[in-house]
């Protein structure tokens, strides 16, 4: 039996909803060349056609299971600006 750590990339997202690999993958268009994106859950749902509910579900779900790094951001008055989100695998 393949371990989850030696089996394909393809064969380990398998189990993602088709919801987190569009994220997973917008994450990624956006991030080309870059460190990152920031972005609101706000906007992202907007890009993905989604409710900002399941946006942040599949955040929190690639976040988890080690996907994407999600770095929080401050405004200069101290208020929670746009996270940068960034692939880690």
């Amino acid at each position: 039996m393949v371990s989850k750590e030696e089996a394909p990339a393809e064969e380990q997202r398998e189990h993602l909803t088709p919801m987190q690999e569009r994220l997973l993958g917008y994450i990624a268009f956006r991030t080309i060349g870059r460190d990152g994106t920031s972005e609101s859950k706000r906007q992202l749902a907007e890009h993905l056609r989604s409710s900002t509910k399941t946006v942040d579900r599949a955040i929190t779900r690639l976040s988890n299971e080690g996907y994407i790094e999600v770095e929080e951001n401050l405004l200069p008055d101290g208020r929670q600006g746009p996270n940068t989100y960034r692939l880690s695998r």
